[in-house]
């Protein structure tokens, strides 16, 4: 499982990376709602969109009978500045 977990990774930072550089805040979030839509369309995932708002609710069918697992995440943004700042070691 960890070797299918590795193939991906870099896509896993990738789709992370693009979220965090365009954020929507609440009940606004429509281009990210459409990009987690064409990543479940790209993958052939059945799923529900405009799920109370913007919400997206995708299904994975096991191969085995057993418990079902739910997960849920929010995908807003809160309407403020980030005053991080970056370090950038000589």
């Amino acid at each position: 499982m960890t070797e299918k977990l590795d193939n991906i990774f870099e896509d896993m930072i990738a789709i992370r990376r693009y979220l965090h550089m365009h954020p929507e805040i609440s009940f606004k979030e429509t281009k990210t709602a459409q990009y987690i839509q064409n990543f479940y369309i790209n993958l052939v995932i059945p799923f529900q969109a405009n799920v109370v708002g913007n919400g997206v609710v995708a299904s994975v069918k096991g191969a085995l009978p057993g418990k079902t697992v739910a997960l849920r995440a929010n995908f807003d943004a809160l309407p403020i500045q980030d005053e991080k700042t970056i370090q950038i070691a000589n």
